[in-house]
């Protein structure tokens, strides 16, 4: 990689880090209903979506000039360590006490919800919990799994990082 490629590509993971908190913000989101809360919260919802609008906007227009200056595509696809926004939110809507699990004819514990949110979308942590590159794609569409590089062509990672 370049070393124009390399200073747009820290400028990315400045980018990612700066926004950490709000990528959090807009992809893991409890998804409540308007209608039923006080005006408050309803301005907190359309802040919130605003600065949603705005972050994906500076993440568009900076992944664009980290192409242009010679940063792969394929980084944003598949490293591991350099985060896109991802295309899809990550709803998750709180299991209400009358749902009951069951064997143990109990409310879901939270471990527990999380546990099979995990198993529904295990994307979202994929990065921490698979030991082998197998497990991590594991999930992917065949579609996908095709444009992997085969493990002869993979390049180690250096120690510089």
């Amino acid at each position: 990689m370049t070393l124009a490629a390399q200073g747009a590509l820290d400028s990315w993971v400045e980018y990612m880090c700066e926004s950490m908190r709000h990528q959090w913000e807009m992809l893991h989101w409890i998804i409540v209903l308007l209608g039923f809360l006080p005006k408050s919260a309803v301005l907190a919802e359309s802040r919130r979506s605003k600065r949603h609008e705005s972050l994906v906007k500076k993440g568009r227009s900076l992944k664009k000039r980290c192409v242009q200056k010679g940063v792969p595509e394929t980084v944003f696809e598949w490293e591991a360590s350099v985060w896109d926004i991802p295309h899809r939110v990550c709803h998750w809507i709180l299991m209400g006490k009358n749902q009951l699990d069951p064997v143990t004819k109990k409310p879901y514990s939270l471990r527990e919800q999380l546990r099979r949110l995990d198993k529904a979308d295990p994307a979202r942590l994929q990065w921490t919990n698979c030991a082998t590159v197998e497990e991590q794609i594991a999930h992917l569409p065949e579609v996908v799994r095709k444009k992997i590089l085969p493990k002869a062509e993979w390049e180690p990672l250096s120690e510089d990082i």
